[in-house]
């Protein structure tokens, strides 16, 4: 599942659980749970955290095609 897929199907379920994302912080941690890479502390919005996921994945994209190409 690529990044936006995630954020939608986050955001489309978070409707039936918002008593666990009530708040930027727990909406942030909830979301970043799969993604141990990331320091919830650095984020103070969800906006802020999808702007890095997103760039986060071109990056990722952008190394599985290099190796491809490099494959040939």
């Amino acid at each position: 599942m690529c990044m936006t897929e995630y954020e939608v199907e986050f955001t489309r379920l978070s409707r039936y659980t918002s008593h666990m994302i009530s708040t930027e912080e727990m909406k942030i941690k909830r979301f970043v749970s799969l993604f141990k890479a990331i320091r919830v502390h650095e984020f103070r919005t969800f906006i802020a955290i999808m702007d890095c996921a997103w760039v986060m994945e071109a990056y990722e994209n952008e190394d599985r095609e290099s190796d491809m190409v490099a494959k040939g």
